[in-house]
This record gives C-alpha cells, structure tokens and sequence, in this order.
C-alpha cells in the first residue's frame, strides 16, 4: 500500500486507521528485535505524503499519531448511538437465542462453557452482555472475573426482579456472560476464555453466529435481531479494558430495571 501510494501522487488516498501498528491485538505481531525491521515499520505502516488524509476512531489515537509520526489526522468516533431508532428485543428471544446455543451440538468445540448439567437459561436469570470484539484488547478476562465476583454477592440479588420479568431472583438463577460478536476468527482465543471461565466456574456464551449482521445480511431466520438490537434484552453491559486508547462506547444499562 505504501508503495501505491506513493507511485500515484495523481490520487488522493484516505487512511481510516482503527489499530495503529502500536495499539492492541497489533502491537505484539509488529514487535521485533531488529532494528532494521521497527526502522521499516515506521517509514511504511502509515504512509504520510500529500496525496493523503488520515482518520482515526478516537482521541488518543490522534495524539498518539501526531506525537509518534507527526501525522494531523481527523477524529470520527465509531461509537454507537445510543440515541438511535433500534429494534425492542425482549429477553424472551434472547433466552431462546442462547438456549439454541446451548443445546447445538453441532458445534466442536462448543460455544458456551456451563458448570451444570442442566444446559438452559430462563428469562430470570441475569444476562450481562461483553458487546466487544472478540480479541485479546478489549479484557474478556476481566469481564469473566467481574461475573465470578458478581457470583459471590449473589445473596444480595435475590428477591430482585430482572426487568419487568417476574418471578424474582432466586438462589437457583443464573448469572450468564453473553458475548454476542463472532469469534470465528478468534478461536484459540475463544478457547482461552472458555478455559478461564471454566477456572472460575462463570457460565459463559458466543452467540454471535446466531445474530443478524448490522448491514442487514440475513442470520438464521428474517426475525433473527442484529447485535445492536440485544441491547434492550440485556439485563446489562459491560466494558473492561486493558490496552485500548479509547473510552469505549458509553456503559449503557439496559431495560426499565436492573440488579
């Protein structure tokens, strides 16, 4: 790409950088102890001539490019908008979402670690959605540690209700880490996580193959909701991170009520 760019000075060429070659799931793939190759990283990965514009996703990143390589970019935020027009899923479909998944056997490795016998959720059980990609930056293991935490104070939660669902809370619910992105190309990684929440005994499960992508291709079926639209069957979300430049989207808690 560098050499492209360079060649043809008569196109003008916008540079959308998400991970810079410093940041995140990228940063230890371009580590390396020869001088000649960090020397090369730095003349090529973003490529900086008068024929080019730069965007980044967050304000970090622009400081960060301006400080390392002296590189004036634009800042466009990737964040969801929480204000938008979305479909209202009830945790009802969720519920049958996750129970497909549970119940696929189809799938080798499985999609979900579970400490019971008894592969099932109801619409009582409290659902906590990790709405990230799969990969190593965004501290899936903290997410499964907060829920192993959560787990001990569940005496505290008993007698609640999760959203307008009734009966309450009680010692035989569940609470569930709901990781709603595909992970397909993140399997070792996948395998790590499901091992970690085994550790910990957190029940844990991927049903992001069974989501409908935003850009409207279609999933399973035409009623099947996208990832944006569980937002509203979550009981709620969160974000832990380690390594990212950026405060991710906002932490939304999601329905009329939660634990």
């Amino acid at each position: 790409m560098h050499n492209i760019i360079h060649r043809r000075t008569n196109i003008h060429f916008v540079l959308h950088h998400h991970d810079c070659y410093w940041e995140g799931p990228v940063e230890a793939e371009n580590k390396s102890p020869y001088p000649r190759v960090e020397d090369l990283l730095q003349k090529t990965a973003i490529p900086n001539y008068q024929n080019t514009s730069h965007i980044v996703i967050n304000r970090l990143t622009q400081q960060e490019l301006y400080k390392r390589r002296r590189v004036n970019a634009e800042f466009v935020s990737d964040g969801f908008d929480f204000e938008q027009e979305v479909a209202q899923v009830q945790k009802s479909q969720l519920v049958r979402i996750i129970n497909r998944t549970l119940t696929d056997e189809t799938r080798d490795p499985p999609n979900f670690y579970w400490p019971e016998s008894s592969l099932t959720v109801t619409e009582n059980d409290l659902l906590l959605g990790m709405m990230t990609r799969i990969v190593s930056n965004k501290a899936i293991e903290v997410a499964i540690q907060f829920v192993a935490a959560l787990q001990k104070k569940k005496q505290l939660m008993i007698g609640k209700s999760s959203q307008d669902v009734k009966p309450e809370f009680t010692e035989n619910n569940q609470i569930v880490l709901v990781l709603p992105n595909p992970a397909d190309e993140q399997q070792n990684y996948k395998q790590k996580l499901l091992k970690h929440a085994e550790n910990l005994g957190v029940h844990i499960v991927f049903i992001g193959s069974r989501l409908r992508k935003a850009s409207g291709a279609k999933a399973e079926t035409e009623n099947t909701p996208s990832f944006y639209d569980i937002y509203s069957a979550l009981d709620a979300v969160i974000y832990p991170q380690n390594m990212k430049a950026t405060a991710t989207k906002q932490l939304k808690l999601c329905g009329s009520c939660c634990y």
